[in-house]
């Protein structure tokens, strides 16, 4: 037979030729015409289904192959159709094509003829009908019933599927069509993105480490503070949780993809506690929060960390020679709390913890007793200027302040092996 040259664009040129001279036959001889005597051979015809023998494009029009095929076979000839090999990404479709061919010839294909398609689409997981999917073929669309089917009159030969609805993943195919036909399609439902973004409110930055619980399912989110489930439609309730941060907690109904946006609340704060007299910073003074206690440092100044948020708390102060002082704060932040702490005096000669100063205020004489021998007694006006320096080595001593500025100064008290005692006293 005469070699052939790959198929062309239509027009017909040495293919056509040869159909027509085995339609004429169908034995030719070595010249490729008709020729039935002793030494001929059957016409047969042998080309590629894609443009060029070992490659090119793929997709011979099915019509045109088929048309091909039923008049040499009709006629007693031969046709065979070379398609790719097993390994080549076109072998599986142009196998695909050679089943159309088949089954239209099978079938009595004619060119133009009406065939009715019935597309049966069911959920792949539950394998119920799916109603309003959308099935288009060509440019002809239908929706499915309630049964899950769709019903088409299309023209015989190939035409191209597509099958969606917003839920479910998309099918494309293509279909050749020479028979009345029903076809079965499974659709997978789609899943949807849920993209978790959570900030700190402090800072605005994101926030790593954050565990998201979405339905059955826990994810951490990463350095850029995200976290991305790929969920089904339905509700789902879903928390955020970090030992550093209030839990949130909520219900998401889900219809498409989303994205969340958290602000993330901490849920620990501290409390500076700065002391201090006369503007003068107050040392070792005790400081009792709840249940903690601190003293200040020698800036006057106690910290208190990682107390819970939007709590009360009852705080006392308190430093030998001071009236104590006590509290109740709201925590909602990081605070601080300035305390000024006043000297411990006394009107009407008040017994302090082991001295007894009186009269105070005073005109002239200050009177000063204690269980215990007083051995040094000093008193300095609010400059620090030293007043008075007595040695005494007693249970008691008097102070002449009658020529002093009326005002108030500081008395100090000193014990044998005792702590020193601040007094304030007032001269009017």
């Amino acid at each position: 037979m005469l070699e052939q040259v790959p198929w062309d664009d239509g027009t017909g040129h040495e293919n056509i030729d040869l159909i027509k001279s085995i339609e004429a036959g169908p034995w030719v001889n070595m010249n490729g015409t008709p020729d039935d005597s002793e030494g001929t051979a059957l016409g047969a015809i042998f080309i590629p289904i894609q443009a060029k023998w070992r490659d090119g494009n793929a997709g011979f029009p099915s019509e045109q192959a088929i048309d091909w095929t039923s008049r040499v076979i009709n006629v007693g000839g031969m046709y065979t159709w070379a398609v790719a090999r097993v390994d080549n990404g076109f072998a599986l479709p142009q196998f695909n094509q050679l089943l159309e061919i088949n089954e239209a010839i099978k079938n009595g294909f004619e060119p133009g003829e009406q065939y009715n398609v019935t597309f049966r689409i069911k959920d792949q997981i539950n394998n119920s009908p799916l109603q309003n999917i959308s099935v288009i073929a060509d440019k002809l669309e239908q929706k499915t019933e309630a049964n899950g089917e769709a019903l088409f009159s299309l023209a015989a030969g190939n035409h191209n599927v597509r099958i969606s609805h917003p839920n479910y993943e998309e099918i494309r195919s293509s279909l050749g069509v020479y028979k009345d036909t029903i076809l079965d399609f499974s659709l997978t439902e789609r899943a949807r993105a849920v993209k978790f973004q959570l900030y700190s409110e402090n800072t605005g930055n994101p926030l790593p480490n954050i565990s998201v619980l979405a339905g059955d399912e826990e994810l951490f989110t990463g350095l850029n503070g995200m976290a991305i489930f790929n969920l089904y439609n339905g509700q789902y309730e879903y928390s955020l949780s970090h030992p550093d941060y209030f839990t949130k907690s909520s219900v998401l109904e889900l219809t498409k993809d989303t994205t969340i946006q958290v602000l993330m609340i901490t849920n620990k704060a501290s409390v500076k506690f700065r002391v201090y007299s006369d503007e003068k910073p107050i040392s070792n003074a005790a400081i009792r929060i709840n249940e903690g206690s601190l003293t200040t440092n020698q800036t006057g100044i106690a910290r208190f960390e990682d107390l819970i948020r939007f709590e009360q708390f009852d705080w006392s102060v308190s430093k030998e020679g001071y009236e104590n002082l006590e509290g109740t704060l709201s925590l909602k932040n990081d605070t601080t709390v300035n305390l000024n702490l006043k000297l411990q005096t006394s009107t009407q000669g008040q017994k302090f913890p082991g001295v007894f100063m009186f009269p105070n205020p005073a005109q002239s004489k200050l009177n000063f007793e204690s269980g215990d021998i007083i051995t040094r007694l000093e008193i300095y006006d609010l400059r620090g200027a030293l007043l008075v320096s007595e040695e005494n080595h007693k249970n008691n001593a008097v102070v002449d302040i009658f020529s002093w500025e009326d005002g108030v100064y500081l008395a100090r008290v000193y014990r044998a092996g005792l702590r020193t005692i601040n007094l304030k006293l007032i001269k009017n």
